[in-house]
């Protein structure tokens, strides 16, 4: 990804907490099983230490959310500016999944997301009924540190591999 990065003029981290850049990736193909967020390496500055990244499924997507926004802003007179301090997370930890590599970073990530929103709710080792029951509550922002299968044949058998998968 870096030179990616590099042609969008992000090469080193930004000064401050609010001047990081937003990067909405759409990968296509095999670039879907990756973590493009993640990549780097060691030792260099990596996509994570450069920009905030988050994945939309297609351009369509994006126009559509941002037109929805904008319509909001239109109709309301006011944009909406929410403090971090209020935000609702949630975070699904699965650092040991069996017949899988152990995913060692997972704890750090759900503290990076519990420094940066207080009202995080973490759900370590879960079954899939306590995802349900949680998402229930409506968070703000969803993380999910736990490892995936994609069925190619029929992409709607894909899962997150939860305790219980």
């Amino acid at each position: 990804m870096g030179p990616t990065l590099k042609a969008l003029g992000f090469t080193k981290k930004p000064r401050d907490e609010n001047s990081w850049p937003h990067i909405r990736w759409i990968p296509t193909d095999y670039l879907c099983l990756v973590p493009v967020h993640a990549a780097g390496m060691p030792g260099k500055a990596t996509v994570m230490d450069r920009v905030i990244s988050s994945y939309i499924p297609s351009i369509k997507t994006l126009a559509y959310a941002r037109a929805r926004h904008q319509n909001y802003i239109s109709s309301t007179g006011n944009s909406v500016t929410t403090d971090r301090r209020d935000v609702r997370a949630l975070v699904v930890v699965m650092a040991d999944t069996p017949r899988r590599t152990s995913l060692g970073h997972s704890k750090l990530e759900a503290k990076a997301v519990t420094d940066s929103f207080p009202k995080t709710t973490i759900l370590e080792q879960p079954t899939r009924q306590a995802v349900i029951t949680e998402l229930e509550n409506h968070p703000s922002i969803i993380h999910f540190s736990c490892h995936g299968e994609t069925n190619y044949e029929d992409p709607t058998e894909s899962k997150l591999l939860l305790s219980d998968w």
